[in-house]
């Protein structure tokens, strides 16, 4: 694993509640796209907090440059 997916991690119920409750559909989508990575474990799939953090961010980053004067 990359240093990227260390700390904290959330499995897809908590990773969608930390993004603000994205759907689950939608977060897949974003797996497959790989606009943030994940990784499982047995059956289960996780999401390290850094990867969320990182797409949250570049989304506010979106945002906020459509507002730009």
């Amino acid at each position: 694993m990359t240093n990227e997916l260390e700390g904290r991690s959330f499995n897809i119920y908590d990773a969608r509640k930390y993004l603000g409750g994205i759907s689950q559909p939608q977060l897949y989508k974003l797996f497959k796209s790989g606009r943030i990575q994940s990784y499982k474990i047995g059956n289960r799939r996780y999401v390290a907090q850094s990867q969320l953090d990182k797409f949250r961010d570049e989304q506010v980053k979106l945002q906020g440059e459509g507002f730009k004067v």
